[in-house]
């Protein structure tokens, strides 16, 4: 009991910088708007759609969901240059706890303009601006252990009273923007290089018993895609991101893709993840490409995390790119991650 009431004092008015990790996935490829807004519509064809849902379990056996979908499309194709384009997205997520009474919901816009710098297009610079209305919700259980308020500070909240903290629910809008290059070394090598600013506005909202920060996070990112002779593909990355003089996560790692024929590819391959919150982990990742579909599934080992860390975590992601192709876009040019 003495051990109880001694960690509630300790947090009744805690004032701690908050940690919040935007990589909200270890397929952050799939949900490439999450990362950098210079994403929409970086991708062959003319529009794409997809989805994603994780699942963690934390060290306390409790359940973390969240789902997200995505839509970016290309737009006014026959006044923009061939070489160029420009692309409208929207992209949503949900993420709930019920054990942290945590319910969380964005909804964002994103526009971007890529640009050919050659002739060719092996060569292109994109700039991608998002807005993103957030609604989120803090429901107050009836007895708050230690676990819960971690979790609560790990979200960007602070200054917690926990004897006037009543049920939290604020609204606020945001600000993202990314740049990104990408070129074709030459015909079997391309590569990839980002950089995205996330939470420009860095949104503060007061309530009854303590308050939301959210801090700019900045992403930086740099891809490598190879093609081999026997038709299949390598694909490595590199993804940080940095917030409040540190950095939160990092992701690196490789997978092959194997073509069975000119419509389907089958791809593997494994991805180390680094994260403030969740701890350390590797990512096997298993995919499929069909018919125009990107199927891809991954599972979370953790081999080091905090006391209340991650402790394992589901992943489940579907793209769909349809819509023929300009009539001279190269098909190749844009890089996957």
């Amino acid at each position: 009991m003495i051990k109880y009431y001694s960690l509630l004092l300790l947090f009744c008015f805690i004032d701690q910088p908050a940690v919040i990790s935007q990589a909200r996935f270890s397929q952050f490829y799939a949900a490439p708007l999450l990362i950098n807004p210079a994403n929409t519509g970086r991708f062959n064809k003319s529009y794409r759609i997809g989805g994603s849902f994780r699942r963690t379990i934390n060290a306390q056996e409790q359940i973390f969901t969240q789902t997200a979908f995505f839509s970016d499309f290309k737009v006014l194709e026959k006044l923009v240059p061939e070489q160029d384009c420009f692309a409208l997205g929207i992209s949503g997520l949900s993420e709930n706890s019920a054990a942290e009474g945590i319910k969380n919901t964005y909804l964002s816009l994103s526009a971007s303009y890529q640009k050919g710098l050659d002739e060719d297009g092996k060569q292109q610079l994109g700039i991608g601006f998002q807005t993103t209305y957030a609604h989120r919700k803090l429901l107050k259980p009836d007895y708050i252990f230690e676990s819960q308020l971690i979790s609560w500070i790990n979200s960007g909240y602070s200054n917690i009273d926990i004897f006037q903290l009543g049920d939290v629910d604020v609204t606020y809008t945001d600000l993202d923007a990314g740049l990104i290059y990408q070129g074709m070394i030459n015909t079997a090598n391309l590569i990839s290089a980002g950089v995205s600013m996330y939470h420009i506005t860095a949104p503060k909202k007061i309530f009854q018993g303590g308050e939301l920060n959210v801090p700019r996070q900045t992403w930086g990112h740099f891809a490598w895609e190879k093609k081999l002779r026997n038709k299949g593909k390598l694909y490595s990355a590199l993804l940080v991101s940095y917030s409040e003089r540190s950095i939160n996560d990092l992701f690196t790692g490789l997978s092959y893709e194997l073509s069975l024929n000119r419509n389907n590819q089958f791809s593997f391959g494994a991805w180390f993840r680094s994260s403030v919150i969740g701890g350390k982990a590797i990512v096997p990742v298993v995919g499929l490409n069909f018919l125009g579909f990107a199927l891809n599934t991954s599972y979370d080992i953790n081999f080091y995390s905090k006391n209340r860390g991650q402790k394992s975590a589901m992943e489940i992601s579907l793209i769909y790119t349809g819509a023929k192709n300009r009539e001279r876009f190269l098909e190749e040019r844009f890089i996957r991650f």
